[in-house]
C-alpha cells in the first residue's frame, strides 16, 4: 500500500453538492436563453420612452405641434398635464386646483406668466 493517499474535501468542497449545484446552474442558463415575450418588450419601451411620448402626445393633440416646435407656454402646459396625469389627477377641477408652487414641486418649472397662460388655456378646455 504505498503512495495511495486519498485527499479529502477541502474549502467549499465540503459544503457544495455538485449534483444539485449543476441542476441550479442549468436552470439559470435555461432562463437566460428563453426569449423575451413581446409583452415584456412593450412594457420596457413604454417605461423608457413613456414620458417623452406623453409630452409629444399632449402637444400634438392640443396644439398640433411637436414638443420641440411648441412655444414655451405650450410645453409647460404639456408638462403640467403630464405631471397631473402621473399623480392620477385627470379631472379638470383637480388640475385647476394646482397652483404655481405645486407645479414647481411636481417638477414643472415655469414662471408666473407661463403659469397664467397655462391656467387660462386649461380653464377653457372641454374635458368631456
Amino acid at each position: 500500500m504505498e503512495g495511495t493517499t486519498k485527499t479529502g474535501k477541502s474549502a467549499y468542497d465540503k459544503y457544495i453538492d455538485y449534483k444539485r449545484f449543476s441542476i441550479a446552474v442549468a436552470a439559470f442558463i435555461l432562463v437566460l436563453v428563453i426569449p423575451i415575450p413581446q409583452s415584456m418588450r412593450d412594457v420596457a419601451v413604454e417605461y423608457t420612452v413613456g414620458k417623452t411620448y406623453v409630452l409629444d402626445f399632449y402637444t400634438r393633440e392640443l396644439f398640433d405641434k411637436s414638443l420641440d416646435d411648441a412655444e414655451q407656454w405650450q410645453a409647460v402646459t404639456a408638462r403640467a398635464l403630464e405631471a397631473c396625469m402621473r399623480q392620477g389627477a385627470l379631472d379638470k377641477t383637480t388640475i385647476l386646483k394646482r397652483n404655481l408652487k405645486q407645479l414647481n414641486s411636481m417638477g414643472v418649472e415655469c414662471t408666473k406668466t407661463l403659469y397664467d397662460r397655462y391656467f387660462g388655456f386649461v380653464g377653457n378646455l372641454d374635458f368631456s
